[in-house]
């Protein structure tokens, strides 16, 4: 092992120490890397001494319920139980997706991410966009809630608990769970990507683009805001549904894709999806009015409101969805490009820790 440092070095932009001093003394934004022992994510050198047992956390501080104290909490917890190498806090927009690339480049295979939904987005695409150098299989990825809906961590059975998280990833506690491919069309051009949770067109990406995209500081009441603003303005779109030996055609307000259950804060979308069972779980809601939709929005909380009459549900390993007017899909909250599109399920592709699921 290198030995410690009191101070700090810099390289290529990317300041690292060796404490918590940051959290304790200073009040400006925060370096993007910090670490308990000599680890440097750049050109200078790296401690390789078991990084493979050791956990990398990367920290979004923009992300919608970030707490400085509450991860300060955890990282000294991580800390007291000899879990954690070193941490990172991102600076811009996709900067996580670079950090864990870089931090698994260097011999890390422990991951925690501290941030929500699109923070998880951004690093599983970058980490199965580079699976043929690192299997996703062979990194464990455990999350540390701190987003504005926080879903994803809903159907993995994870809380916002300090000591909850630390334990888990003392006892390791991992299985692996799925990952949907999907492709989409961004001005012509078809390009793909991947989600861990819920994906979906029609009403919820329509909301996502046009009440969401810069405005979810109030967690679930942002988007049961949004919900309802966009409610006034929306008209349901003719769309066609092929998957297997299922086709639906006609007008739709929604369709979903989960993994996970929940969406939207706690919105149970998919209520019987199970996140390792190799299958997507697809909700269609039909041609339903604004007043439906008021009426049962209660139950979209429970996931009983699959029993209308205008609500179809299937499992299937692949789909592909049309639109006669131009429609968006939002995937883990993040909004991509336009139909048509296709999606695939990548089987236990995602290693990460877990509770038990709710």
């Amino acid at each position: 092992m290198l030995g410690q440092t009191s101070g700090a070095a810099t390289t290529k932009g990317i300041r690292t120490t060796s404490s918590l001093g940051w959290f304790q003394k200073q009040k400006s934004s925060p370096p993007s890397l910090q670490a308990f022992h000599l680890v440097y994510i750049g050109e200078a050198k790296i401690d390789l001494s078991s990084l493979t047992d050791q956990w990398f956390t990367i920290i979004n501080p923009a992300s919608g319920t970030y707490n400085k104290s509450r991860v300060r909490r955890l990282l000294e917890a991580m800390k007291g139980a000899k879990l954690s190498a070193a941490h990172a806090v991102t600076e811009y927009p996709l900067h996580a997706a670079e950090i864990a690339r870089e931090a698994i480049d260097k011999g890390f295979r422990k991951l925690v991410l501290v941030g929500g939904d699109g923070t998880y987005h951004e690093v599983v695409n970058s980490m199965v966009d580079h699976e043929s150098e690192i299997a996703t299989s062979d990194v464990t990825l455990a999350m540390f809630p701190s987003g504005t809906g926080n879903d994803w961590v809903r159907s993995s059975g994870i809380n916002k608990s300090v000591d909850d998280c630390v334990q888990r990833m003392a006892d390791e506690q991992s299985i692996l769970q799925d990952v949907g491919r999907f492709s989409y069309y961004d001005k012509n051009e078809k390009k793909s990507a991947h989600f861990l949770n819920v994906a979906g067109c029609g009403f919820d990406a329509y909301v996502e683009e046009n009440y969401l995209k810069n405005n979810k500081t109030f967690g679930k009441l942002s988007y049961f805001s949004g919900l309802l603003k966009g409610l006034l303005t929306w008209e349901n779109v003719e769309m066609r549904v092929e998957a297997d030996d299922f086709q639906f055609e006609g007008k739709a307000f929604s369709i979903i894709m989960g993994i996970g259950k929940f969406f939207g804060g706690g919105m149970k979308v998919t209520p019987e999806a199970i996140i390792d069972d190799g299958l997507f779980d697809i909700t269609i809601i039909g041609d339903v009015g604004k007043f439906e939709v008021v009426k049962v929005l209660p139950k979209l909380y429970s996931g009983k409101f699959t029993n209308h009459p205008k609500v179809q549900t299937l499992r299937t390993k692949s789909l592909r969805i049309s639109s006669s007017a131009p429609i968006f899909m939002q995937a883990d909250g993040e909004l991509r490009g336009a139909a048509p599109f296709e999606f695939e399920i990548l089987p236990k592709k995602l290693r990460i820790l877990h509770g038990r699921s709710t």
